[in-house]
């Protein structure tokens, strides 16, 4: 009797560590498939991201072409500010249509950034070359687009300023033309009345008489 309760009591002992044993590999096993699902995952993530950016790659070449080899020679020569107002007028006239090119090539890259927003969480020693080329991109991009916009501040304050010292060039030459017509106009009536005095006309009658011719 004594035999067979020990028997017994040793199968349930093996049949507790076997269940222990099977609970344990669960555990590791489901471990595992979680570490795989989310390496599956963080995989599908970066090729959906690779392939996002190898659609964008020719919008961001185009955009860096045409700011390397149209807007950069075009803001150096536009930047270099004239010394008149009618010059000065001209350039910024040219700098208008400029300005018009290169906001569309900037708002374009722009759009192009704002595609790859959502991947922005994304990150992995895969993807550093990708992070490279997007973070240079738009380094490149926002100083280009600052200096156009600091430019076209530069050029409108000039001419404004120009614009000013013209007016108060033309006020200054009115008032001088101004102040000479009346001093011949005093001239005039200074030797009119004289003239009328030595001819012995009251002075008051002679002055009258000037008045009149004058009008």
């Amino acid at each position: 009797m004594d035999c067979e309760l020990s028997n017994v009591e040793g199968k349930q002992s093996i049949g507790l560590d076997a269940v222990e044993v099977v609970g344990g590999l669960y555990d590791q096993v489901d471990e595992l498939v979680h570490r795989l699902v989310m390496l599956s995952n963080q995989r599908t993530q970066e090729l959906d991201f690779i392939m996002e950016f190898k659609s964008l790659e020719q919008g961001f070449k185009e955009v860096t072409d045409w700011i390397e080899e149209v807007g950069e020679s075009r803001l150096s020569t536009l930047a270099e500010l004239e010394d008149s107002l009618e010059q000065l007028h001209s350039k910024q006239t040219l700098f208008r249509d400029f300005y018009t090119a290169a906001y569309e090539h900037c708002k374009g890259g722009e759009a192009l950034l704002k595609r790859l927003e959502r991947w922005e969480d994304v990150s992995s020693a895969e993807l550093q070359v990708y992070e490279v080329k997007v973070r240079s991109f738009w380094v490149h991009l926002n100083d280009f687009s600052q200096r156009v916009e600091d430019t076209k501040t530069n050029i409108d304050k000039t001419v404004r300023l120009y614009e000013f010292f013209d007016k108060v060039r033309g006020t200054t030459i009115a008032f001088s033309v101004f102040l000479s017509l009346s001093a011949s106009l005093s001239l005039s009536l200074f030797t009119a009345s004289a003239s009328f005095t030595r001819l012995g006309v009251a002075p008051a009658i002679s002055i009258a008489f000037v008045f009149i011719w004058i009008l």
